[in-house]
C-alpha cells in the first residue's frame, strides 16, 4: 500500500501516514481506521479497476472471521467520507468487489497542501485574492504570453491597445479554461485570461472576490492542472 500523499478528484487529499482524508474545499478532516485507510489507498491504486473481495479480505483483514462484513461496512464508511450517496464513485460489482471511478494526482507540492499563504490576520481578503492573482499571472500567464509555438520576437514597442479589446470577452480554451464536477454534481470553472482577476464559476454563476475566498484551496488546484496542460502544449509545439 502506498505511503505518499494524493488527491482524490481534486477535492480530497489522503494521508495514508496520518491516516486522514482532508476537504480541500471545506478545509475538513476525517481520520480513518487503519484498515479503512488500507481499503482506500488499495482502491486508489486499483482506480478504474476491479478489486476483488476476496483479495481485500485476504490482504487487509488476513481472512479472519467477520472480514466480509467488515469489508461492507469499511466501503459504506469510505461513501460517506467522499459524499458518494450515488454510489457512483465506489461501485459495487455484486459478488465480485469495487471500482474506485476517481481521478487520484499527486498534491500539487511536496507537502501535500495547495501552496496558499495564510498569515492569520495579517491577510484581508483582498490581499489574499491579489496573491492568488500575482500567483497564477506568473504561473499561467508567462506561459501564454512567453511559450507559444508562434514567433516570439516582440512586435510592437507601443502601449497603447484598441479600446475595444478592454472589454472584449475572453474565448474558452483548453488552455486558460478548466471546469470539475464535484461528487454532488456542483460544477466549477475557473477562466485565467492575460493578468486579468481569475473568474471563478459555481453552477456557471460568476464569483464575487469575497466569495471565492472558501474556495482558494480548489482554485490552486485547477491552476496547478492548467500549467500542467500548458506546459503539455509548449513541449508539443518545440
Amino acid at each position: 500500500m502506498t505511503t505518499e500523499r494524493f488527491i482524490l478528484n481534486g477535492k480530497y487529499l489522503v494521508d495514508p501516514t496520518r491516516h486522514v482524508v482532508k476537504d480541500l474545499t471545506q478545509e475538513e478532516e476525517v481520520r480513518l481506521e487503519t484498515r479503512v485507510m488500507t481499503l482506500l489507498c488499495i482502491l486508489a491504486e486499483h482506480a478504474d479497476q476491479l478489486v476483488t473481495r476476496e483479495m481485500l479480505v485476504k490482504t487487509i483483514w488476513n481472512d479472519y472471521g467477520g472480514a466480509d462484513e467488515a469489508l461492507t461496512q469499511s466501503v459504506s464508511h469510505l461513501r460517506k467520507v467522499l459524499q458518494d450517496t450515488s454510489r457512483t464513485i465506489i461501485e459495487t460489482i455484486p459478488k465480485k468487489g469495487y471500482v474506485l471511478h476517481a481521478s487520484v494526482a499527486a498534491p500539487a507540492n511536496p507537502s501535500g497542501s495547495l501552496p496558499i499563504p495564510r498569515r492569520a490576520n495579517q491577510l484581508n481578503k483582498s490581499g489574499l485574492l491579489y496573491t492568488l492573482t500575482i500567483a497564477l499571472v506568473s504561473g499561467v500567464a508567462c506561459w501564454f504570453f512567453f511559450n507559444r509555438s508562434t514567433d516570439r520576437r516582440l512586435v510592437s514597442h507601443s502601449t497603447a491597445v484598441p479600446f475595444w479589446k478592454v472589454n472584449q470577452s475572453v474565448d474558452e480554451t483548453n488552455l486558460n479554461t478548466i471546469t470539475t464536477v464535484a461528487p454532488d454534481r456542483t460544477r466549477y470553472k475557473l477562466i485565467v485570461h492575460g493578468d486579468s482577476r481569475p473568474a471563478f464559476y459555481i453552477n456557471d454563476r460568476l464569483l464575487t472576490p469575497d466569495e471565492m475566498e472558501p474556495h482558494l484551496n480548489l482554485i490552486w488546484q485547477l491552476a496547478a492542472v492548467l500549467q500542467q496542460r500548458q506546459k503539455e502544449s509548449a513541449d508539443e509545439s518545440n
